[in-house]
């Protein structure tokens, strides 16, 4: 299962592909003048199922269309709000707990 993520001017309604990869990504967060959201591509299975595994948080610069691998954890890693220069991720451990992280940028 494959899901991209797409950016659409809301004046010229002009449709920009942010992710183009074969593995799913989802959950965008934006910041100003970039884009942070959970991806696939690093689950081992690469089965629709990776979002109770692995997912990690890649970070889009808008302007340069750079792109980064901000996490690499041992579980699901999903992005919840950037502000400012800070992002804010959330994983869920083995025994289900649930931690907030936070990434300078």
């Amino acid at each position: 299962l494959s899901a991209d993520i797409m950016m659409m001017d809301v004046v010229t309604g002009e449709i920009t592909p942010i992710t183009n990869d074969t593995h799913a990504q989802s959950t965008p967060v934006l910041g100003d003048g970039i884009i942070a959201w959970a991806d696939c591509r690093n689950d081992p299975e690469n089965s629709a199922e990776c979002w109770n595994r692995k997912s990690d948080v890649y970070l889009k610069n808008l302007d340069t269309g750079e792109e980064s691998r901000l996490t690499n954890v041992p579980n699901n890693a999903l992005p919840a709000a950037i502000r400012g220069n800070k992002l804010y991720f959330l994983t869920r451990d083995l025994d289900d707990i649930l931690s907030v992280f936070e990434i300078t940028l």
